[in-house]
């Protein structure tokens, strides 16, 4: 508003010639210096105009959305007073665009190297090597920024071509960490600054932080204590909950803690407010298999800006709750409709939400609906002549095949497993770990260890290191419990502990992010 002011007052002005142009010359000087003051970033590399051709909408791979009431054979016609619906929700797959060299939407990403004076030379090579991996994965129309522990930018934004690559590879091998404390505002405000900055614009934006700041002390287990300096972010990378109606960019942040004393509960809240997720990185021998196991979704973008809307089929259902773990969710007008909203979606992945349905009478029409189910969503792969799509479908109260049962159960048990877990860690800042121990073991005495053993396994092992841990000796227990949460609250794939999942079983794996692990451990072969 400033430099348009400037510029309106100088066209009053009636000069000579000469002056004119001096004023003129003077007046351009400075709004360029001034607007280098306030917008510092606005230097990243230029993107090349898409070239894809039009492709009408029926041409486009779909996003596949069903919903799975809960209904028994045996019911009959008779309504349950309450019951869930599963919502599935299917991105197409990178196989589906033959036509499309990249197979996938173009990224910009700044990673944020937030590490301190604990890096041996050992350490140093694994964070060098990691980095470079995420480097050499990149596409041409991929861009990176690096923001470090200064704090300031590496480099502005640069696209990954081979000599990108190469240039950002030699800088990252001479970097030299910080020697002593570093500002976490600082170097993460320089990140959010420069996507919100820059002049040319990937359809998708992400951070990765790479940060092995310390934990406070031991006698603190309280989740509230570490989150002060996390106020003074910007909306776009720490946004207030009321910001996610808005219309305005936030920037999925992926962190990675490093070492078990590293400190978890302001990585995992950044990440969870943002819709990125929080890995548990106990050494840093596995980080570029965790880093390998994150890219794997972020080079696999196909679909943006997707959200579901949900509204009553008749006056009689009332919409109780939405389980969706970190997205937004809200529900409107006494249970009349509600919405859920996904930024981004990943290659073959599936979301499931669940929503908790009232009917307030005995007896209902069999074929009539108690559901409808609206989602939009742009294709972010193919961009050109392509706007939001929209579609539309109905559930009523069918039974229930015995698949779909299996599926319904199997999200109850992650919600349940991800429930214990964040209790557990409630309990350990009002009570202590002990009692925090026993609570976790009194659950998985209860529980049936069959299809159900990842979110178990979890569970023990938080457990585990709980009983583990003294006041001389740290096993990162809430670290493990955060990365665990993280998984199941967003669905997508998580670091946690000692090894990335790799081919392993994986709830939330998808072929990306199995592919990308195997590459990783195959160059360090």
């Amino acid at each position: 508003m400033e430099k348009d002011q400037k510029r309106e007052n100088h066209k009053g002005i009636t000069v000579n010639v000469a002056s004119y142009t001096y004023v003129s010359i003077s007046c351009c000087c400075f709004d360029i210096l001034s607007q280098r003051t306030r917008n510092p970033f606005r230097d990243d590399e230029y993107l090349p105009i898409s070239s894809d051709s039009s492709i009408p909408v029926c041409g486009l791979p779909r996003v596949r959305v069903t919903g799975i009431p809960e209904q028994k054979e045996n019911v009959g016609r008779e309504s349950p007073d309450k019951f869930d619906v599963l919502v599935q929700i299917k991105a197409p797959s990178m196989s589906e665009y033959p036509e499309h060299p990249l197979k996938r939407a173009p990224i910009d990403l700044v990673m944020v190297l937030d590490i301190n004076e604990r890096v041996d030379a050992i350490m140093l090579a694994h964070i060098r090597n990691s980095v470079c991996f995420a480097i050499d994965n990149l596409g041409e129309l991929d861009r990176l920024s690096i923001a470090w522990s200064c704090p300031r930018r590496i480099f502005p934004l640069r696209r990954m071509t081979e000599k990108g690559r190469k240039y950002t590879k030699q800088i990252v091998r001479a970097h030299v960490f910080a020697d002593g404390p570093t500002d976490a505002v600082e170097i993460l405000m320089t990140a959010a600054r420069i996507l919100e900055q820059r002049r040319y614009r990937n359809t998708a934006a992400f951070i990765i932080i790479l940060s092995n700041r310390k934990e406070p002390p031991a006698s603190s287990t309280n989740r509230e204590e570490p989150l002060d300096y996390l106020d003074k972010l910007p909306d776009s990378i720490y946004p207030y909950p009321e910001a996610n109606n808005a219309k305005r960019d936030v920037f999925p942040v992926y962190s990675f803690g490093i070492g078990v004393d590293h400190e978890p509960v302001a990585l995992h809240t950044l990440s969870s407010t943002t819709g990125g997720t929080y890995s548990f990185v106990e050494t840093t021998e596995i980080l570029q298999d965790a880093i390998a196991y994150c890219i794997g979704n972020l080079l696999a973008v196909v679909n943006v800006d997707f959200s579901i809307t949900f509204t009553r089929g008749t006056a009689e259902v009332v919409l109780v709750d939405v389980k969706a773990g970190d997205y937004y969710t809200i529900v409107r007008g006494k249970g009349s409709s509600g919405d859920i909203k996904v930024q981004n979606l990943f290659a073959d992945e599936t979301l499931s939400f669940l929503i908790d349905v009232a009917v307030n009478r005995r007896t209902v029409e069999r074929m009539e609906s108690h559901l409808i189910l609206d989602w939009k969503y742009k294709d972010a792969v193919v961009s050109s002549g392509v706007g939001e799509v929209q579609y539309r479908c109905t559930i009523d109260l069918h039974p229930i095949s015995n698949i779909a049962e299996v599926e319904l159960n199997r999200k109850r048990t992650l919600l349940l497993g991800a429930d214990w877990i964040d209790n557990a860690l409630k309990i350990a800042e009002a009570k202590g770990v002990k009692d925090a121990k026993n609570f976790l073991f009194t659950e998985c005495r209860n529980c049936s260890d069959s299809v159900y053993m990842w979110i178990l396994e979890r569970i023990r092992e938080v457990a585990r290191r709980m009983a583990a841990e003294d006041g001389m000796v740290r096993t990162g227990w809430q670290a493990f419990g955060l990365s665990t949460l993280s998984a199941c609250d967003t669905q997508r794939a998580a670091t946690t502990g000692s090894r990335a999942q790799g081919a392993e079983f994986d709830p939330f794996g998808t072929p990306n992010t199995v592919a990308m692990v195997t590459k990783s451990r195959s160059v360090q072969n």
